[in-house]
């Protein structure tokens, strides 16, 4: 059985200014919770979402703190969004974790990046060191030199699986750009290993200018902003020699991995049931009370 791989070390640090708290109360089966996400500026130029998810009761019924920590963070918390830079609350995020984030567009298109979770957040009362560092132990499914529109970029891009509680894997994208890790990875890792890599997480937002061709006059042109998120690797061990992650139940974990891939396509792609009429059409104007 799967739930029987060991789960990964996995760790992220972020501390910062929080740009926006994007917490409220959801509802769920067995009833209330709180999720979202805290955005939070570790640069200038790189604000680091976390996303944050507890319900109110926990499975035997008790009453959770981690839901009572996030009710304090969502109502106290203030963000430079809805306040000031100056008034914006300085935070240090630990226990977070890297995972998969993926999901079907409603064309079956399966769009796939990463998250940060966690449910620990404290206030910064002192001076604030700002950053966002990750470590994390990967059973290496790849390794290829990146390529953006047929051009080498330099990079190399590591393909790794996460071991998540409970027999989950999460599977992610990492790149490594100095020359010297490079030349080590290369020479030194291979499909199968389990390593264990550290770096930073980068989101940059992209200016992207589209032209689109008309038969006369002047070209329709398009701008729009994007948020490019990526792992950067800055330091890695030699593989593992010993509490190496088994293959068998790595394959087995991917297994179910893809069936639940397959799930998610079917939910997202499923036609949605015809409204029932109700001999209006629904506008303002039409409701007869």
């Amino acid at each position: 059985m799967s739930n029987q791989l060991r789960e990964a070390q996995n760790s992220v640090l972020i501390e910062g200014v929080v740009i926006e708290n994007g917490l409220d109360y959801r509802t769920i089966e067995r009833g209330r919770a709180i999720g979202g996400n805290l955005i939070v500026r570790v640069a200038a130029d790189n604000d680091v979402p976390v996303n944050f998810f507890s319900a109110e009761t926990k499975v035997d019924g008790g009453k959770s703190k981690v839901f009572d920590s996030l009710v304090t963070i969502m109502e106290q918390y203030k963000s430079a969004a809805k306040h000031s830079m100056e008034e914006a609350e300085r935070v240090k995020i630990t226990g977070g974790r890297l995972e998969s984030n993926e999901f079907y567009s409603g064309s079956g298109q399966l769009i796939s990046t990463f998250r940060i979770r966690s449910n620990f957040v404290n206030r910064v009362t002192t001076k604030l060191a700002p950053g966002v560092s990750f470590q994390v132990e990967i059973f290496v499914q790849g390794i290829t030199d990146e390529v953006v529109d047929d051009e080498p970029t330099g990079r190399v891009m590591i393909k790794g699986i996460v071991p998540m509680y409970g027999g989950r894997v999460s599977v992610l994208n990492f790149f490594v750009e100095d020359a010297n890790g490079i030349r080590y990875i290369q020479d030194n890792y291979s499909v199968g290993d389990t390593v264990k890599i550290a770096g930073t997480i980068r989101n940059e937002v992209q200016e992207v200018t589209k032209a689109e061709e008309m038969e006369f006059g002047d070209d329709i042109v398009t701008t729009y902003e994007r948020t490019k998120r990526e792992l950067i690797v800055t330091r890695g061990s030699k593989p593992y020699e010993e509490n190496t992650f088994d293959p068998e139940l790595i394959k087995q974990a991917m297994v179910e991995r893809e069936t639940q891939l397959n799930n998610l396509k079917e939910k997202a792609t499923k036609p949605a049931a015809p409204k029932a009429d109700t001999g209006f059409s629904g506008g303002k104007g039409d409701v007869p009370f």
